[in-house]
């Protein structure tokens, strides 16, 4: 069906989309025949009021059915100038919805099916659940699906990740200069990949090249940038930081000695 819209006094006293959504979608009908037909929402989610997800239970002569799932696109709008504060467009799994950031909660309520949209469209979730899962780890290499055009002019896609804490920083694989991009953003690109988890040795920031040859035995033709200053290295997973202005504690930390 096409977008039904409506005013405040229409949502039956309902404060929210997602609780409008599960009324209208929990219900029974009687049948000529006498019994009855209807649908009970078990569990329910509608993030940011855009895409609402439900596991609804087909509801025969009062006794549960099959498990489906329901979505409908939202519009929801309390300051809209005609007073239309809240669309929706329903759909369930069968046809196929493009929208495929169900929860995990209300993916395990659903019973088994045959049908090839719904599989399709399950299969799509829970791939999407799992790329949100992903960690970038300190030294990772990432490929966005798109090149990303920056306020410097700088137009790329593969990033290496630099973790300080709760701080996460994205270079340029060749320049070596930082870059700021949302991490949720990267992860919930459908075709961001991670590759090359053991990179041998990137240096960032010019360094002398004495300090390339800090007890890692990397040697400094290695270093992509040249060395003047501060220096990243990572061979595999270990990393070494030698900050100019405190290098013995920075050593000393990962069981290294300064020079």
């Amino acid at each position: 069906m096409g977008w039904l819209y409506m005013q405040r006094g229409s949502l039956g006293g309902h404060a929210s989309a997602s609780a409008y959504l599960d009324a209208q979608f929990t219900y029974e009908r009687a049948l000529d025949d006498g019994g009855t037909t209807g649908l009970r929402v078990l569990a329910s989610s509608c993030p940011q009021n855009r895409v609402y997800y439900a596991a609804a239970q087909v509801m025969t002569n009062r006794q549960g059915g099959e498990i489906i799932a329901i979505i409908c696109l939202v519009r929801w709008n309390p300051h809209d100038r005609e007073g239309l504060v809240f669309g929706y467009k329903d759909m369930t799994e069968n046809m196929g919805p493009y929208e495929a950031e169900c929860p995990a909660a209300i993916l395990d309520l659903l019973t088994a099916t045959e049908n090839a949209h719904a599989l399709d469209w399950r299969r799509r979730c829970r791939a999407s659940l799992e790329r949100k899962s992903r960690k970038l780890a300190d030294g990772d290499r990432i490929r966005l699906s798109a090149t990303i055009t920056f306020t410097d002019g700088h137009e790329g896609s593969e990033f290496l990740v630099e973790r300080r804490g709760r701080r996460t920083v994205l270079r340029d694989p060749t320049s070596g200069r930082g870059y700021r991009i949302s991490i949720k953003r990267a992860s919930a690109d459908r075709h961001y990949g991670i590759f090359n988890r053991k990179a041998a040795h990137v240096c960032f920031k010019p360094g002398s090249i004495a300090l390339c040859q800090a007890r890692l035995a990397v040697q400094p033709g290695t270093c992509r940038a040249g060395c003047a200053q501060d220096l990243y290295l990572r061979p595999a997973r270990l990393h070494h930081t030698h900050w100019k202005s405190n290098p013995a504690l920075s050593c000393r930390r990962r069981g290294l000695e300064p020079r």
